[in-house]
């Protein structure tokens, strides 16, 4: 029996076992310390917990690892695994002071977590967009959604001497969690008409064939008709890299006001087009699809804020009476299209109020400040059903722009190179023959779980 310490702790530290002599009770226990004792169904649901990040540096531990975290199966079950209990957002916004641009990873529990940041002194290099470098594209992109870990970020025009002069040249399609990303290039201006002013994108998953698709609407002015602004769809295929118009080019009665979607919903983006109602294109097809707002907006003063709520295309009423009412009606969207008003929530107090986003498990964003400026702005989480509101944190208060829900993923598009390769030749990595260095007991996990 080992001595007690002096804090009266019965262990001690381990030794170095000894290459001459090693006792059998020694074995066994050195034996049950190693990974290798661990059942390997076991180990596949750990790393199925475990933060993508993480997997990536756990890739070098040996070849059965670096092939179970590169399989399709393993990859399905981390990602689902991860969207059942997912509390994170990506806020895209300025620093404090505008010292730089910011892109970050909130997760209720923990501080913002920078994913790219640019100093807004950065000088562009005069061979840009020519030669394509991800700082001087991020200083001008708009952030257009994220669905399955995948960020779709892209920019509409260049900019030159202060003023925009062309259409932008680029998409990039990008995991920050497995540090990849694939270079999209933009289609050019079809005529005269387009406004490059009104171009929008928006990222979409074609799930029937494991597809990332990004969705263009591009604005065109109708010729003899003052005023009228219709759109046409172009559609980005990841699988196939290539662009394709939607029904031949054909014109739809929407335009967007927003140069990115509003949400995505189970892989459909939605944009918002103030109180007329949502758009819904398909991101198998392209098609387009209008959906009213609920009835129940009665006045100018009531607020919509189309949101997604648990995977579900929902709308956040605010105020549907008058100003001391601040009361938020909460619609859901079913399968057939109608809108079916659940639970009434609230009062929440504030002189002005946005509800710009939800995490998946359901609590509201709310902003909240006071008087016309927003110099008192304050930021926090909403729960509807108990009417508790959490602490207040702070995120680009108040420069937040954008924000989309996001899981971290070991998701990878074809093509996808590592971070800062996007222009240049590399070779492939390594796939062939890959599942040959599966242990036979992570091949049967696999295989139970394809069943």
């Amino acid at each position: 029996m080992a001595k007690k310490g002096k804090g009266g702790n019965i262990y001690r530290r381990p030794t170095r076992p000894s290459h001459t002599s090693s006792s059998s009770s020694d074995l066994s226990s050195q034996q049950h310390l190693t990974g290798k004792s661990l059942p390997e169904d076991l180990i596949v649901e750990i790393l199925c917990r475990t933060l993508a990040k993480s997997l990536v540096r756990f890739r070098c531990v040996c070849k059965s690892w670096l092939s179970l975290t590169h399989h399709p199966k393993f990859i399905d079950m981390h990602l689902k695994r991860n969207l059942s209990q997912n509390k994170r957002l990506v806020l895209h916004g300025f620093a404090p002071n505008l010292t730089a641009r910011v892109m970050c990873l909130f997760h209720v529990d923990e501080p913002l977590v920078p994913l790219y940041e640019l100093k807004r002194n950065y000088v562009r290099r005069s061979d840009y967009p020519d030669n394509f470098s991800f700082a001087e594209f991020f200083d001008e992109m708009e952030f257009c959604g994220s669905v399955n870990g995948i960020i779709c970020l892209s920019h509409s025009q260049n900019e030159e001497g202060g003023r925009h002069v062309s259409w932008g040249s680029f998409a990039v399609l990008w995991n920050p969690a497995i540090n990849r990303t694939k270079l999209v290039s933009l289609p050019p201006r079809k005529s005269l008409f387009d406004i490059w002013q009104m171009v929008s994108v928006g990222l979409g998953y074609d799930a029937a064939n494991d597809d990332y698709k990004i969705i263009r609407l591009v604005s065109v002015a109708i010729p003899d008709v003052v005023g009228h602004i219709e759109s046409r769809v172009e559609i980005y295929s990841s699988n196939k890299d290539c662009w394709k118009p939607v029904c031949n080019g054909a014109k739809i009665n929407f335009y967007p006001r927003l140069p990115n979607c509003s949400f995505i919903v189970k892989g459909v983006p939605y944009w918002h087009n103030d109180k007329l109602g949502l758009g819904a294109f398909d991101p198998r097809t392209g098609m387009y699809k209008n959906i009213p707002y609920p009835r129940f907006v009665k006045n100018e003063r009531t607020e919509v804020h189309p949101v997604n709520m648990m995977d579900k295309v929902s709308a956040l009423v605010y105020s549907p009476g008058e100003i001391p009412n601040q009361m938020v009606d909460l619609y859901v969207l079913d399968s057939s299209g109608l809108w079916i008003k659940g639970i009434t929530t609230g009062p929440i107090a504030g002189e002005a109020l946005r509800m710009p986003q939800c995490l998946t498990t359901g609590e509201i964003v709310v902003e909240m400040w006071k008087g016309e400026t927003s110099d008192y702005r304050s930021t926090f989480f909403y729960d509807p059903k108990t009417s508790h509101c959490s602490s207040k944190f702070v995120a680009f208060q108040s420069l937040w722009y954008q924000s989309y829900c996001h899981v971290e993923s070991l998701v990878s598009v074809k093509g996808m190179e590592p971070f800062g390769n996007e222009s240049k030749n590399k070779k492939k990595p390594w796939t062939k023959n890959r599942d040959k260095y599966l242990s036979e007991g992570f091949k049967l996990v696999l295989r139970f779980y394809e069943v």
